[in-house]
């Protein structure tokens, strides 16, 4: 394969397999389906929003709408010449909203860094929030330091793009997946420009740590927060649950034993129904 070889700008909505919305940061690729409660998908580092495919249609046919979109830099949305730090995502988030005329409260739910970006939101907007639920969040963890001085070195060339397709497997602890077909949807999004730089700039830019103080303001807010951390999760340590527990006294945690770091596709049905019953309030 060849990447990079294609501008993102030249998509139309027919070329992608949901639809477009323009911000004054950047073109935003996006899907939202469903009636009653908004319900938002946010996605990590690398992986597009299709990492949410084993969890869209569930929570819309439980009697939520739901949305889940792609980051900046990542799957179908622009990738804007800036830092990608906190504050850029963020911002998308705000705007996305802004854009889909979301009224009313709402439930967050991030994965990974995308936990972070919730996290961070539900700081920034408390009185937006109904539940925020957090599948394994960056933000909290210290061992990013090696990554950070190898990205911050690395030639951004094909073999940046390898490493990450090849790395796609940590992700997983046991899950009977076809990674051949997971690894073909991830790397159509490195056929267009400008893909390495923005995961170059995340790293370099965004808080992966030092998040506590951010996690403690949603914690002295009192939202309703659910946390998901697989014991086997490579990418981010189970250990760091620790310090979330800490910032969010009154989280309902739920421990995965055995798991890794995709728990919404590797335990799906579990994370599906944890959080179904989470927005319902049962316990």
């Amino acid at each position: 394969m060849r990447f990079e070889t294609l501008d993102i700008v030249d998509l139309s909505e027919s070329d992608v397999p949901y639809r477009f919305v323009q911000t004054s940061a950047g073109r935003i690729h996006y899907q939202m389906e469903g009636d009653g409660d908004l319900i938002v998908l946010v996605h990590g580092f690398s992986v597009p929003s299709f990492y949410w495919d084993s969890n869209f249609d569930p929570i819309k046919n439980a009697g939520y709408r739901v949305l889940r979109y792609d980051l900046f830099g990542r799957g179908y949305s622009d990738r804007p010449q800036q830092d990608y730090d906190l504050n850029l995502f963020v911002t998308q988030l705000e705007l996305l909203l802004q854009q889909l005329v979301v009224t009313g409260k709402l439930t967050l739910v991030g994965l990974s860094m995308g936990g972070a970006i919730v996290t961070a939101f539900a700081a920034r907007h408390p009185e937006m929030i109904s539940k925020l639920v957090l599948v394994a969040p960056a933000g909290l963890s210290e061992d990013f330091d090696e990554m950070i001085d190898n990205f911050r070195t690395m030639d951004l060339n094909d073999t940046l793009n390898d490493g990450m397709i090849a790395g796609m497997a940590d992700d997983f602890r046991g899950l009977s997946a076809d990674l051949d077909h997971l690894r073909l949807q991830y790397t159509e999004q490195m056929k267009y420009r400008g893909f390495r730089e923005a995961i170059q700039s995340t790293v370099l830019h965004f808080p992966f740590a030092g998040m506590e103080d951010i996690f403690a303001t949603v914690g002295q807010h009192s939202i309703p927060t659910l946390l998901f951390w697989g014991t086997e999760d490579k990418v981010l340590p189970y250990h760091d649950h620790e310090k979330a527990l800490l910032a969010i006294p009154n989280v309902e945690f739920v421990k995965i034993e055995g798991g890794g770091h995709a728990l919404q596709m590797e335990h799906a049905d579990l994370v599906n129904r944890k959080i179904l019953d989470f927005v319902k309030n049962i316990s």
